[in-house]
């Protein structure tokens, strides 16, 4: 490639030439020359040289420094760790409030079942025409439709078909078998576990009769013992009544024994040949009927009682016992 210099001789050269015969010009290399005229070296670019920083020097730290360093340190990790909590909680509570809202929206629908089923219910009952037979069961009117739902989540085909124009027997079988009537004490509500169940006041508590069930035990037990009985066999009673006279019974550690007959079993005549001593014939709950003619003349000391309840059914009998005693004392030939 030609530099500057040969580049200002051939121009010279060709202005001093102006009267001569053109020349042709020499052409020029228009790309990288691979041969000719070597390229002069370049001269090397220098560094520019950078400015040096000067080093920086702290002031060494005291102890005290040190100090509130570490505490600022522990007081992030004591704020990162109840941000930690602060956040579990929070998702913690989002999750009770999401189960909260699923657990209303099932009872609202529950309850708009159940309130169609009463609606129903009492539909069927104006139709049936058997205010009577609630009426007799011991249940107030206000009462009626609470009865009715109970009874409606425990046997719904058996109440439906018991309000029927031919149901009103079985209402009444279904009303006595099915229905329980009871206060809120947990002893009296746990007799009704697993049965339909209406709330009544204590004095109209089936199982309590607003008395201490246990007292009515107590009570029972002592005029028992005072008659000097060895075995107290009662027929008749719920499996719920039948479980509460056993733990009455062990839980006063009475001196007699006691047992209870509730249905017709193989042999039972035979069983009702050796009791002995008192025998209370329960006619107001759960029974079959056809057990207890094997019992009625078993003992001179055959009572039949009626009322429903546990508490009712054991002072009836403590107040037939003592009211015996008396009539025996003032006619010993009876």
């Amino acid at each position: 490639m030609l530099d500057d210099k040969d580049l200002l001789a051939i121009f010279e050269r060709e202005q001093g030439n102006d009267t001569a015969a053109p020349r042709p010009r020499p052409a020029l290399p228009r790309g990288p020359q691979t041969q000719g005229t070597p390229l002069a070296p370049t001269a090397p670019i220098k560094a520019r040289p950078q400015p040096t920083a000067e080093a920086v020097v702290l002031p060494p730290r005291d102890a005290a420094q040190d100090l509130e360093i570490a505490n600022l340190h522990r007081d992030m990790a004591r704020l990162t760790l109840i941000s930690g909590q602060l956040l579990a909680q929070r998702q913690a509570l989002q999750e009770e409030r999401d189960r909260l809202d699923v657990e209303r929206r099932t009872l609202q629908k529950k309850l708009s079942h159940a309130l169609e089923t009463a609606t129903e219910l009492r539909r069927s009952l104006a139709l049936s025409q058997t205010r009577d037979v609630w009426h007799r069961r011991g249940l107030l009117p206000h009462e009626e439709a609470g009865a009715l739902i109970a009874l409606a989540r425990q046997v719904p085909e058996k109440i439906l078909e018991a309000l029927g124009e031919s149901g009103r027997e079985r209402l009444e079988s279904l009303l006595r078998d099915a229905l329980y009537v009871t206060c809120d004490q947990p002893a009296c509500a746990a007799v009704a576990r697993d049965h339909a169940r209406v709330s009544v006041a204590k004095e109209r508590c089936e199982v309590c009769g607003g008395s201490d069930v246990r007292l009515a035990y107590r009570q029972f037990a002592d005029t028992c013992q005072a008659f000097a009985f060895k075995q107290v066999t009662i027929v008749g009673g719920s499996p719920q009544y039948r479980e509460q006279l056993r733990m009455l019974h062990k839980d006063t550690k009475a001196t007699f024994a006691l047992q209870v007959v509730s249905t017709e079993r193989p042999g039972e005549g035979k069983r009702a040949q050796s009791v002995k001593d008192l025998v209370v014939i329960w006619g107001g709950s759960e029974i079959d009927h056809s057990a207890t003619n094997h019992y009625r003349d078993a003992t001179e000391w055959t009572l039949a009682v009626a009322h429903r309840g546990i508490s009712g059914m054991l002072i009836k009998v403590s107040e037939d016992l003592q009211r015996r005693k008396a009539t025996k004392s003032r006619h010993p030939s009876r």
